[in-house]
């Protein structure tokens, strides 16, 4: 068997790390795309969660916004989930990170063709070679899966992405599960606050309500009590300035259900993106004994998440300065600001300045930020020694060194 390289330095990662976000990003597209339209079903989407919570405190008495009436409404939301389309969205990420060996094997070839020419002199490498290397290594790496223990490695790899998978599912079946019955029953236990308002005192009326809103959860805990704060201020600023009961619930609930919809999706494309990028990176990383991303690689994944790292970040300051601290101090509560330190935000903000830079541009700009953000964030060293990754891991190693011994063949040819 050919010796892999072991040139100093490591090996350029740029081919490696655009072929896994590439691959992550189609993944989650064809996860994300039809996420928005199950979610906006009228039959089986947000909408009837909504629908549920209302229901549940139909009966209860006008301005009564309680324990009873949150939990009651939340009860109702959390078993309406279960019975809409909402668990499909995300049900799909399982079903297509169980994917990725399919795209693996391409992607180890690849790698190994590009490090079998690591070192190879320019004149050398001739006209074409270099793809007739590649096609030379993908096509040894797809052969050798098909036959031996490569089709039980190829098996045991589509098992380890299927656990590897459920932590991603896990992750987002949680938050929803958490997240969806707050936003419906705040929605349900606002308008048992307003109802019977008239045009007369109907804003008098939300502002008490949205104001008992977060005293309602405190039964449940400081985390409801904060997730009811952040909503009963998102539901304020949606029914300010409506004149009537009907008009007010209509921008409460609608801003509710987008808002709601908007999280799902985000998490949906975050997490599908983090599971498929990840595992990627870390049977990279395994593969090459730890070669593979010892330089470069902040550099060639910005260039694959398609950011230009050096346009932005040369107007940044390194630091913020003293008038920036007081100015973000001064709009946080004081109770808040009070246990804020100096050092924490400096640390916050360049753990900003270096993986996301300035946050503004166009929205795709941002977009593209933020997935850098998504990708930088991946721990590929301490993935690569997940148990639940083992097996495509040693699928990946597999297709690399056929790859890798056919690629060689070929530029010694």
């Amino acid at each position: 068997m050919a010796r892999r390289p072991k040139a100093k330095g490591g090996v350029s990662p740029a081919r490696t790390v655009a072929d896994a976000v590439e691959i992550a990003l189609d993944m989650t597209g064809e996860v994300k795309a039809p996420a928005r339209a199950i979610l906006s079903n009228r039959r089986s989407g947000v909408r009837t969660v909504f629908s549920a919570s209302r229901k549940a405190v139909a009966g209860a008495k006008p301005g009564n916004v309680d324990g009873a009436t949150l939990e009651a409404a939340l009860m109702a939301a959390a078993d309406a989930i279960g019975k809409s389309g909402i668990p499909k969205t995300y049900e799909r990420i399982h079903t297509h990170v169980g994917y990725v060996p399919d795209s693996l094997v391409r992607m180890a070839a690849l790698q190994a063709a590009g490090d079998a020419q690591a070192g190879m002199a320019p004149g050398r490498r001739g006209k074409g070679l270099p793809d007739r290397i590649s096609n030379a290594a993908v096509e040894a790496a797809e052969a050798r899966t098909r036959r031996g223990d490569g089709v039980r490695a190829a098996a045991a790899a589509s098992e380890s992405a299927r656990r590897h998978a459920e932590a991603a599912l896990t992750l987002t079946s949680n938050v929803v599960m958490t997240m969806v019955p707050f936003h419906a029953a705040a929605v349900a236990a606002f308008e048992v606050g307003i109802r019977g308002a008239t045009q007369r005192n109907l804003q008098d009326a939300v502002r008490e309500t949205c104001s008992r809103l977060p005293e309602s959860a405190r039964h449940l805990g400081e985390s409801a009590v904060s997730i009811t704060t952040a909503l009963s201020e998102f539901i304020l600023r949606a029914a300010a300035n409506r004149r009537l009961h009907s008009t007010a619930m209509r921008s409460v609930e609608e801003a509710c259900v987008d808002e709601t919809i908007d999280r799902i999706v985000g998490m949906v494309d975050e997490n599908t993106f983090e599971s498929v990028y990840g595992a990627l990176a870390a049977c990279a990383h395994a593969a090459s004994g730890g070669r593979a991303f010892e330089s470069g690689y902040e550099e060639a994944l910005a260039a694959a998440c398609g950011v230009d790292t050096g346009s932005r970040m040369g107007s940044l300051p390194d630091r913020l300065s003293p008038d920036a601290i007081n100015d973000i101090l001064n709009d946080m509560p004081p109770d808040m600001a009070g246990q804020v330190r100096e050092s924490d935000l400096q640390a916050f903000y360049q753990q900003m300045h270096s993986k996301m830079g300035l946050l503004f541009g166009s929205k795709d700009d941002m977009a593209r930020r933020k997935r850098l953000g998504t990708a930088l964030d991946v721990d590929y060293k301490k993935a690569a020694a997940d148990p639940a990754l083992a097996g495509m891991i040693s699928l990946y190693k597999m297709a690399y060194d056929a790859g890798y011994e056919a690629a060689a063949s070929k530029r010694r040819r």
